[in-house]
């Protein structure tokens, strides 16, 4: 898992005075980090490589610092009639940077940070998680309960809360989950049945060296683009398929057409640029569901630490630009046979993802040394690879933080430009129509051809969502 904070943006309607809702919220920290101590933490390499989080009672609750509002920015009515868009998002709205190593050089960071900004009218609230201590679905559990005790309603509505002491005990739950499977189910693999190298073969999904940085030739940017459910539900109704996998499918094979078309111009004009063949499409997959849904559903405490499972599928440019680049009617598209077959490479590389899988990965971990991480085993910046996590199913817009704030607006990321990164947003199930946001992240070229590409115009559209 590569060493970075998940960061999550809340924003919000206020009141005149703000004072009352940042007291809830404060409180509400505080009291979430009571019930959890190690959010308190930091977390920290040790002898050998690996990180673990020191923690005590006793430790303060991270500051809930205010962040002072850019002078450019406009009023919160403003800023929700466009919808809030990424680019207002600056990194300077986040405590801290992306990269643990970028605010803290020595490794020695935080489990958590948090800030506010105060805009006219409206609330920033940002929460940053150590992505090696949660996942975007631990993140997501963790709102929920800052939301919880915000809004004075934990004791009226208790719900089985995670494990205190739940990163002592997370290897040995994840091997527990792992053993219970039923007869004919794999073990976790010894050492004795795979080496390190022999069983990281077996999972190109993951690798133990980061691809060399290359600087993209353009400037990049993000945006924020929305997809109506019901025409994603209709597509994966004719597909046999989930709603997350035709929404990825559109998404890797409109951007691989535009890519492609730089790179067939790129190459006339050099005469001897590269024309690239293959590309790989990586996600992270929850894997709670896939141990077994007495995990993912445990009567006891809620897992809320790290199951992220890298998943990659890899295809022909040739057939990923084939739906891209269409211009059929649009019935034809949404049951469009090459639809289907990219639809159907990806739920085929999301299935490997079994118990027998996480056990191997499990194994993986353990036996990694000090000299090896498990990383992407793709290019995840700067083509012609892309990367796409969702967060689609977190619940975050039903999170009610009381009668200062209410439900979040929007969630949002901070605005990154990099190029290959998509983010999806939690499903905003209270619209109408029912939606879903992605932010896409490319280079800005490229952003000006996905936005005129035609079959991308068809399955997004300009957001005018009724609450």
């Amino acid at each position: 898992m590569p060493v970075t904070y998940n960061r999550v943006i809340l924003t919000f309607t206020t009141k005149v005075d703000q004072t009352a809702a940042i007291d809830a919220l404060r409180s509400g920290l505080e009291a979430a980090c009571s019930q959890l101590p190690y959010l308190k933490g930091r977390v920290i390499a040790q002898q050998d490589g690996r990180l673990a989080i020191s923690w005590s009672e006793q430790d303060a609750t991270p500051h809930f610092r205010e962040i002072g509002r850019p002078s450019d920015i406009p009023s919160y009515a403003q800023l929700k009639q466009e919808l809030l868009p990424s680019h207002y998002l600056l990194q300077s709205l986040c405590p801290v940077k992306g990269w643990v190593i970028a605010s803290f050089p020595d490794g020695n960071a935080p489990v958590i940070a948090t800030s506010y900004t105060r805009i006219e009218g409206g609330l920033f609230v940002c929460l940053c998680v150590h992505h090696n201590v949660m996942d975007g679905t631990g993140t997501g559990q963790l709102i929920s309960l800052w939301g919880k005790h915000a809004s004075g309603v934990f004791h009226e509505q208790p719900t089985p809360l995670p494990d205190p002491d739940e990163p002592r005990h997370r290897l040995g739950r994840l091997k527990a989950a792992m053993s219970s499977g039923s007869k004919g189910e794999a073990t976790l693999p010894s050492d004795k049945d795979f080496g390190f190298e022999s069983l990281r073969k077996l999972h190109p999904e993951y690798t133990d060296v980061l691809p060399t940085p290359v600087p993209p030739s353009s400037p990049c940017t993000s945006k924020i683009f929305t997809f109506t459910v019901q025409k994603l539900k209709t597509a994966a109704t004719e597909c046999k398929t989930s709603v997350n996998n035709v929404l990825c499918a559109i998404i890797w094979s409109c951007i691989s057409s535009v890519r492609s078309i730089r790179w067939q111009k790129e190459a006339s004009a050099a005469n001897d640029g590269i024309l690239h063949t293959k590309s790989k499409l990586g996600m992270a997959v929850n894997g709670r569901a896939r141990i077994g849904q007495s995990f993912a559903d445990a009567a006891g405490p809620p897992y809320i630490g790290n199951v992220n499972l890298y998943c990659v599928t890899s295809l022909e440019l040739e057939l990923l630009t084939k739906f891209g680049d269409s211009h059929f009617p649009e019935a034809q598209w949404v049951i469009s046979d090459t639809l289907t077959s990219i639809v159907q490479a990806i739920s085929t590389s999301i299935a490997r993802i079994d118990r027998n899988f996480i056990s191997e990965v499990i194994t993986l971990a353990e036996q990694a040394s000090n000299m090896q991480s498990l990383l992407p085993g793709w290019n995840f910046f700067n083509g012609p690879d892309l990367t796409i996590t969702s967060w689609a199913n977190l619940d975050t817009y039903a999170v009610d933080f009381g009668p200062e704030l209410g439900a979040p607006d929007f969630v949002r990321v901070p605005y990154l430009q990099v190029d290959g990164l998509n983010i999806v947003l939690p499903r905003r199930r209270n619209s109408v129509p029912e939606s879903i946001e992605v932010v896409v992240m490319l280079r800005e070229d490229d952003m000006t051809e996905l936005e005129r590409n035609a079959m991308w115009r068809y399955w997004t559209e300009t957001p005018s969502l009724h609450e």
